[in-house]
């Protein structure tokens, strides 16, 4: 299938302008909040209105372009946090200990984690903080300790951020190469066998050689052995950091250290790919584009950006069409992820059959709130990081290199959902520190729940909850109408059609 061709384009957008004309492509409409909760955090007042001035498409064609949206209130919010803008040997200068001159590395974590929920909840560039954030969660780090806060920040800045709608080969190279990787996969200190240095003698770790077989590319069910695994790790042997080697931080912070590298012939995939001896830095970067351009790699990273964007439990046959579709496109475009994300948002924006599939994960949801009641989270985003916290989405706090489960089943537990009431209740109760702004402020309780629907829920809820919530709201007879308001607004804010996307 060639996918270039106009046919199937033509017919798609034929049935999105058919489907925005008869649910109306209009502010509060279940088309537009279903298309923005998909293609970035929720509605607010900027993305509703571009969304309807331009259409879906030409929508998301601006989206894919993120230079070209003026995003500069976000930007000068941003400057008051330096450390993003900053290099290694800067950010250990400023942020390295206690002695640091501009702070601890404590400090530099609660400004990486306030930039995340600013940029969520106040950018324009809504698909670019989406994808970033898909793409860091794939390539998961842990920002737990000191040093490798510090190295996060970089990481998120020079090797996620600048590559989500690049070639996937420059992404997987970026993130292979970058010292937080480096050190989080234990790379830094991966040896030939019987390589003395540094006082003691070093040898093969296979660990981010088995993590980029199973979780970056090819997956479990991949096709490789422990064979492969040890042969990846001979092939990426060497690749360290500047401040392992050197105990400081030059450039980028990659150093290849060539004796410290295997330089034997290597077999990998039944000898799909064969690297000739005495390789040097190039065999990981040879095995590097082998797996971005393997089928099995378009195909299972396809399926996951279908999981993301469009649905986990989808008609089989239908999901199954659209991967193959998408994994078409990856390899004639040998891993282009620009053209990838923009036919899967193409179907994204057709598939009101998929509404309500998916359970927000706690930063989206606490953003969708704050869009929707126009808030504002720029003078303290770290009141709202810690909310998220204890609803389970410690921000660049996870461990396992699987990262945040994408599944809704995880997101749905009884505990989790419990938080994120308890979230809601935090957030309505506490709208003046957020600057929320809400459409309807008092009268019967049919017209508080109902402003509250129209504006949090506009796909409407369940008339049977609709009914639970005003009469909870009539049974408060000595309750004020801002009470009631915002008994009203916590109450829609709980239910399954806020709480899913």
């Amino acid at each position: 299938m060639d996918w270039k061709k106009p046919s199937r384009f033509l017919l798609t957008a034929s049935v999105a302008l058919g489907l925005v004309l008869s649910l109306g492509c209009e502010k509060n409409s279940p088309f537009v909040d279903h298309a923005l909760n998909r293609l970035g955090y929720g509605p607010d007042p900027w993305t509703q209105a571009r969304l309807i001035e331009l259409g879906p498409f030409q929508y998301i064609e601006e989206q894919l372009d993120p230079d070209s949206i003026d995003d500069r209130p976000v930007e000068t919010v941003l400057t008051s946090y330096p450390s993003l803008q900053m290099g290694l040997s800067d950010l250990w200068l400023n942020y390295g200990d206690s002695n640091g001159l501009l702070g601890r590395p404590i400090d530099a974590r609660i400004q990486l984690r306030s930039a995340k929920i600013v940029r969520a909840i106040a950018s324009r560039r809504q698909l670019l903080e989406v994808l970033t954030d898909f793409w860091f969660n794939h390539f998961n780090v842990d920002a737990a300790g000191n040093a490798m806060a510090l190295k996060t920040i970089h990481y998120e800045a020079s090797a996620i951020r600048p590559h989500v709608l690049g070639k996937f080969e420059d992404l997987l190279l970026a993130t292979a190469r970058h010292p937080a990787m480096l050190d989080y996969l234990d790379n830094q200190s991966n040896f030939r066998d019987g390589f003395q240095a540094m006082g003691r003698t070093w040898g093969l770790n296979e660990n981010y050689a088995r993590e980029i077989l199973e979780l970056h590319t090819l997956g479990v069910g991949g096709g490789y052995s422990q064979d492969d695994v040890i042969s990846v790790a001979k092939a990426f042997t060497g690749w360290t950091t500047t401040y392992a080697i050197q105990r400081s931080w030059i450039g980028d912070g990659f150093q290849f250290l060539p004796e410290g590298h295997d330089e034997s012939a290597k077999l990998i995939l039944n000898g799909q790919l064969v690297l000739s001896p005495n390789g040097g830095e190039d065999d990981g970067r040879q095995v590097i584009l082998f797996l971005a351009r393997h089928p099995k790699t378009a195909e299972r990273l396809s399926r996951k950006l279908v999981a993301r964007f469009l649905d986990e439990e989808s008609a089989a046959a239908v999901r199954e069409e659209l991967v193959r579709e998408l994994s078409q496109i990856w390899l004639s475009t040998q891993g282009d992820l620009h053209a990838v994300t923009q036919r899967l948002l193409e179907e994204v924006v057709l598939s009101l059959g998929q509404q309500r599939q998916k359970v927000k994960r706690p930063l989206h949801f606490a953003a969708s709130i704050i869009r929707a009641g126009r808030g504002d989270v720029t003078t303290e985003p770290g009141r709202l990081a810690g909310a998220l916290s204890w609803m389970g989405e410690d921000l660049y706090m996870t461990g396992p290199p699987t990262g945040l489960p994408d599944r809704s089943g995880h997101w749905a537990s009884s505990g989790g959902l419990l938080y994120r009431f308890n979230g809601a209740d935090v957030l309505i109760s506490s709208s003046e520190a957020f600057g929320l702004e809400f459409d309807v402020e008092q009268g019967t309780a049919e017209v508080l729940v109902d402003g509250a629907i129209s504006q949090f829920t506009p796909s409407g809820i369940h008339p049977e909850v609709r009914r639970v919530i005003v009469d909870s709201l009539d049974a408060m007879p000595g309750a004020t109408d801002r009470e009631k308001a915002e008994r009203a607004r916590t109450l829609v804010l709980s239910t399954p059609e806020f709480l899913s996307h």
